[in-house]
């Protein structure tokens, strides 16, 4: 048995390899990958591992650092280019383990002759589209595995122009962790189903199913694809110890397509926290259970066996189908948030991180500059420093206590999740909040207690209680701090939180609610 042990950052250069032996290890612990499927900024990689032709090959991970847009509708993602994160063909017996994947379109993608494959220890968060892509319908196994924030989850729905029957093939998921998130599709917020099936011929050539040990969380009662999740039950042969999570508080629809025996199913508050302790749970269990960030470039070296010739044709996209999005839930209830900043010294003027439009940052706490043009900024975790440049900014601290400068523009303070800034999270800061910047909360849903995507309800001073109030005050003994808080539910909690430096009279004009 062979190995190739894979080192370094391969930026956006894409790995691929064909022809090897039987059973050949290929170890990618040391190394990480960029994904994107936009070249607009002359940085795309929307294949950036791919093995072909490799009977029982064993894919160590590894991680991949997407770049794919998850805010937009899907539509346009898609036609961006099709893409994945992990790419197998004709490689039967499979195994990939131990990846870290983020930011992504499909995040595995098993292809054509690649039956009895194997996918466990991953950690995949925010995918556009998939979890993991079947759609050649092939007898498969996925384990012990945590998909947090995906459009759908596993996909067994072969296109029209590609006609499979995998009626006879079993597909099993084991102690698998599944959210799905809502994201933008044709229009709406809202997102698939835990398992897209055929389309084409009302589930005939459905694989069977098993399901054990598992969780699968949805945000959107009303989300796209019903029909698939009847199939996909209709096709269980063995289904024991699951949990079915609704982490809305609205009820199943009467003609929800229920899971069947060996499923607990929980709602709202109980739901959402048992996601919150099964999460933890999973990370706490995982040796490498930590959010990847961006190692010192060193030059990828890849060992001995000298690397096979590459596949001569390049991965054809394969016909999608209909994502969506609508608001989505966040961790609850939590205690009242402090309400000075930390403030810390304006970031040095400095050399612009980066030369394209958009950024997004690692894992770590670091200073993100921008430049002339209008950016698109994301802090992604850690407590961050971000500085906008000339432009028109967009710009997310994401989780972490982030101070936000806009700087010079008509600049957007974007927050997509309650947990960009909320007590337990961090709560950011805005340093320089001026006429013609904007604080965009569009994407939160502002009262969980009704469905569909509310907005917030602006008040001058403290909550009442009343779901969907946000407040804006000035804190107690302190002039040039304004407090922001949300609260989303019928309790008295505190949802969300934002500071903004100076006293600062906001109105519903400063807003996107």
């Amino acid at each position: 048995m062979s190995t190739i042990t894979l080192k370094g950052d391969y930026g956006y250069d894409p790995y691929k390899i064909s022809d090897l032996d039987d059973g050949t290890v290929i170890n990618a612990e040391g190394a990480t990958f960029r994904h994107d499927n936009d070249d607009s900024d002359g940085k795309s990689n929307p294949y950036p591992f791919m093995v072909y032709d490799a009977p029982n090959v064993v894919l160590e991970g590894g991680t991949i650092i997407g770049n794919i847009d998850q805010d937009s509708a899907w539509r346009t993602v898609y036609d961006q280019g099709n893409a994945a994160a992990i790419r197998t063909e004709d490689s039967p017996g499979v195994v990939i383990r131990d990846w870290r994947i983020t930011e992504t379109w499909d995040a595995i993608r098993v292809s054509w002759n690649s039956d009895d494959f194997l996918i466990e220890n991953v950690w995949v968060t925010d995918a556009r589209d998939d979890a993991v892509e079947n759609d050649r319908l092939q007898s498969g196994t996925i384990k012990d595995s945590l998909f947090d924030g995906v459009y759908a989850g596993l996909s067994i729905d072969p296109s029209s122009s590609s006609p499979v029957d995998g009626s006879k093939e079993t597909v099993t998921m084991e102690g698998v962790l599944l959210r799905l998130e809502t994201s933008l599709y044709k229009g709406e917020m809202t997102h698939g189903s835990f398992i897209k099936t055929d389309s084409a011929t009302d589930g005939e050539v459905t694989p069977n199913l098993r399901f054990i040990d598992c969780v699968f969380a949805l945000e959107d009662v009303d989300h796209r694809s019903y029909r698939s999740m009847f199939d996909a039950w209709d096709h269980t042969i063995e289904s024991k110890g699951n949990v079915f999570l609704n982490l809305s508080n609205t009820p199943l629809p009467d003609d929800y397509p229920m899971p069947p025996d060996g499923w607990e199913v929980l709602q709202g508050k109980e739901a959402r926290d048992y996601w919150e302790t099964a999460r933890a749970e999973w990370i706490a269990d995982h040796e490498d259970g930590t959010e990847p960030s961006n190692p010192e470039p060193e030059t990828p070296t890849e060992p001995e066996p000298e690397t096979p010739t590459e596949p001569e044709t390049e991965p054809k996209p394969e016909p999608k189908p209909e994502p969506e999005p609508k608001p989505e839930p966040e961790p609850e209830t939590k205690p009242e948030p402090e309400t000075k900043p930390d403030p810390k010294p304006e970031p040095d003027e400095g050399k612009p991180t980066f030369d394209g439009r958009s950024f997004k940052g690692d894992g770590d706490d670091e200073t993100i500059i921008g430049n002339g043009r209008d950016n698109k900024i994301d802090g992604k975790n850690g407590t961050d420093i971000i500085k906008g440049g000339a432009g028109d900014d967009v710009i997310r601290g994401n989780d972490g206590a982030d101070l936000i400068w806009g700087n010079a523009g008509n600049d957007t303070f974007y927050y997509k999740r309650l947990s960009d800034s909320r007590e337990s999270y961090g709560v950011d800061t805005i340093m320089d909040f001026t006429d013609g910047d904007t604080i965009d909360l569009s994407r939160i849903d502002a009262n969980r207690e009704v469905s569909g995507n509310q907005a917030f309800k602006l008040v001058y001073g403290e909550l009442t209680g009343a779901p969907g109030e946000l407040s804006v005050r000035f804190a107690e003994g302190s002039s040039d701090v304004t407090v922001i808080s949300g609260n989303v539910d019928d309790d008295s909690d505190i949802e969300f939180q934002l500071l903004v430096r100076g006293h600062i009279d906001l109105s519903e004009s400063d807003f996107n609610l």
